[in-house]
């Protein structure tokens, strides 16, 4: 069982059994115990300040750019130009495809299921291969191609 895991693209045992094996050593998994260290140290001290009242901006500053720092990106400050109740920020460079990945972020707990569109929409305007969605508990990886 692989906690966080879910969904029905990747079966659990072919992501368990198959990918770690096979692309382990790519994926960096010799510092997936130092990283899930670490994310469960700040976890710790983040918990607390984090619920239903933390805005798009409060999720984006107390849990996406820890995440995706942990991830190995290094995310630009949020872009000034979208709407209300969304953070949109630049993720850095992508080695496999043309334009960066972005980071879209709304408040805590808000579903996800309504925010590919506006990811599609912002990352074909940006040039992005993809987006990585958040609202606090939840992560979305949305292809915007």
């Amino acid at each position: 069982m692989l906690p966080g895991v879910s969904g029905s693209l990747v079966t659990e045992y072919f992501a368990e059994g198959f990918l770690s094996s096979t692309f382990g050593r790519e994926l960096g998994l010799d510092r997936c115990q130092a990283a899930r260290r670490g994310l469960t140290a700040w976890f710790r001290t983040a918990r607390p300040r984090l619920g239903p009242v933390c805005t798009a901006r409060h999720v984006y500053d107390l849990v996406a750019v820890p995440v995706v720092s942990a991830l190995g990106f290094i995310p630009a400050g949020p872009r000034a130009d979208c709407r209300p109740g969304l953070v949109v920020a630049d993720l850095g460079p992508c080695e496999e495809a043309s334009g960066s990945p972005l980071l879209l972020v709304i408040a805590w707990g808000e579903r996800l299921d309504g925010v590919w569109r506006e990811a599609v929409r912002v990352g074909l305007a940006a040039g992005s291969p993809w987006c990585l969605c958040f609202n606090g508990m939840t992560v979305r990886l949305i292809d915007a191609r």
